[in-house]
């Protein structure tokens, strides 16, 4: 009887405080109908045009902002795309009068990404900005300062299997730290951030296993300013092996640490930056710049421009380029309901990659 008591009192708690809280639900779905014509640089007749109609992840989500106390707060958050539902946010934030707390997944400190652009879920933010992506973490705010630390990526690209059997494998012994501060003067902002980590790369080769240190980093700025109908943002950044913070790639392997080697007489020689046989960094310059103008509660346009150029450390390596740009016109058909054309390119510049051009429209209604 007593063991009933107390569950019951349990469940009563618990109703209780869900009634205290108060859930503010929100979502949105969205649908994307694009012509897209693709080119293999270097290739001749090789254009590729189709339709497709797809859904995009950023704009396809259900979820809650949840207030529970004046200091209590939480958020959850799923998007929905052709591989299914996938969690973006679930965090609670306390807010302990000097600044805040934040325990859970979402995004990180630093965050550049500044695209209106629609097609394949912004094509700008996922290549020409920095954004090390949402992830489970440990956030404080101050004001205009945040401060984070998650989990680390370890990992390379490994192009020695072919010569000689390697396991790779990698040791942290320290989080991955993001930190940005935003600083607001009337109708400008101006964000300055960065991200750092280190792990040990241990590959075995035969009967001697090795380590060496990895490092990445990013640094960056963001620039946004709202000028009346008019709006500007723009945003740069430099890095080394930035896939291993958790940004997107441009070119494959072009953004993460990569093994290099050379089978010798000797056998392997000694894995360090100076060995035939060595880890080289990525090294990654990126840029972007969008422009909008609200005409009207029903029309508005946006244009924007992005680029990156990536590049293995090591002598001889060529540099690897990808750019987008674009122009768009979202049209507000009623409250909640947004259809925006648009006319792009995505070049990856280098022969042996793909050039495409696209246009159509994103399709969304929010509620």
């Amino acid at each position: 009887m007593k063991k009933f008591i107390v569950a019951m009192a349990a469940v009563a708690l618990m109703a209780t405080s869900a009634y205290a809280a108060e859930w503010n639900f929100y979502g949105s779905a969205s649908v994307q109908t694009f012509w897209t014509n693709t080119d293999t640089i270097g290739a001749a007749n090789n254009n590729d045009t189709v339709i497709g109609m797809t859904n995009i992840d950023s704009a396809n989500v259900i979820g809650a902002n949840i207030a529970v106390s004046d200091e209590l707060s939480a958020r959850f958050e799923y998007g929905n795309d052709e591989a299914g539902l996938n969690l973006r946010h679930l965090y609670g934030t306390w807010n302990f009068g000097a600044g805040s707390l934040v325990i859970g997944q979402t995004d990180g400190a630093f965050d550049t990404d500044i695209g209106n652009q629609v097609y394949n879920d912004g094509v700008i933010g996922g290549l020409n900005c920095a954004d090390t992506g949402r992830a489970p973490l440990v956030m404080l705010v101050f004001g205009g300062l945040k401060f984070n630390i998650e989990a680390p990526v370890t990992g390379v690209v490994d192009n020695t299997a072919a010569l000689v059997a390697v396991t790779t494998g990698g040791d942290a012994t320290l989080p991955q730290f993001n930190v940005s501060y935003t600083m607001n003067f009337d109708n400008i902002a101006i964000e300055l951030g960065g991200a750092y980590q280190t792990y040990e790369y241990k590959p075995t080769v035969g009967t001697v296993t090795y380590a060496v240190d990895v490092d990445s980093y990013v640094a960056g700025a963001q620039f946004t300013g709202t000028f009346g109908a008019f709006g500007l943002k723009a945003s740069l950044y430099t890095g080394q092996n930035a896939s291993n913070l958790g940004m997107g790639n441009a070119t494959g392997s072009a953004t993460t640490a990569v093994v290099y080697s050379t089978l010798s007489t000797g056998g392997y020689a000694l894995f360090d930056r100076g060995a035939s046989n060595t880890i080289k960094d990525a090294d990654s310059f990126g840029y972007a710049v969008t422009a909008s103008f609200v005409m009207n509660d029903m029309f508005a346009f946006g244009v924007g421009y992005g680029h990156v150029n990536n590049e293995i450390d090591t002598a001889g390596a060529a540099d690897n380029e990808a750019e987008t740009y674009y122009i768009n016109m979202p049209i507000t058909v009623a409250p909640g309901v947004v259809i925006t054309p648009e006319i792009g390119t995505v070049d990856y510049n280098e022969n042996g990659e793909t050039d495409m051009d696209y246009f159509g429209a994103a399709w969304k209604i929010s509620f």
